[in-house]
């Protein structure tokens, strides 16, 4: 499932920057709105996500509204398909570490746990608790 859901990002990614590549040369625009010859737009910081902006104004212009649309859900989709990706692979990233712990703290802990539920006395002493399970107690860092 999540090789079907890469792949489909990635191609919808590759189409959406082949047509803004294709049309690099269209765009020469300013912010204030005109679309001048002398403008040169440079790409940098915000700049790009206004470049982004007036490529998507100024591609379609003399299709219908409906291609506009489409191109805009387009668009939409893969944004959407970056964040869940993003999402998914944090998640994973948590699930390993939180994996990682539990496996440190049962090779750890678990034997030295298990002998102290199993003991005959019912009520053991917190200290002797910390003795059996050889807690140091740390200082806290300044």
């Amino acid at each position: 499932m999540k090789r079907i859901l890469v792949g489909m990002f990635l191609q919808m990614v590759y189409t959406v920057f082949c047509l803004a590549e294709s049309n690099i040369g269209v765009l020469q625009a300013s912010h204030t709105g005109y679309s001048g010859a002398d403008d040169v737009y440079q790409l940098w910081g915000w700049n790009i996500l206004r470049y982004y902006y007036y490529l998507y104004r100024h591609l379609f212009v003399d299709y219908p509204w409906v291609v506009r649309v489409a191109y805009g859900v387009i668009l939409v989709s893969c944004l959407g398909f970056a964040v869940i990706f993003c999402i998914m692979g944090v998640h994973v990233y948590l699930r390993r570490r939180n994996a990682k712990r539990k496996a440190w703290i049962k090779d750890r802990y678990f034997d030295k746990l298990k002998a102290i539920v199993h003991e005959e006395v019912e009520n053991l002493s917190t200290e002797e608790i910390s003795r059996r399970m050889e807690y140091k107690p740390r200082k806290w860092k300044t």
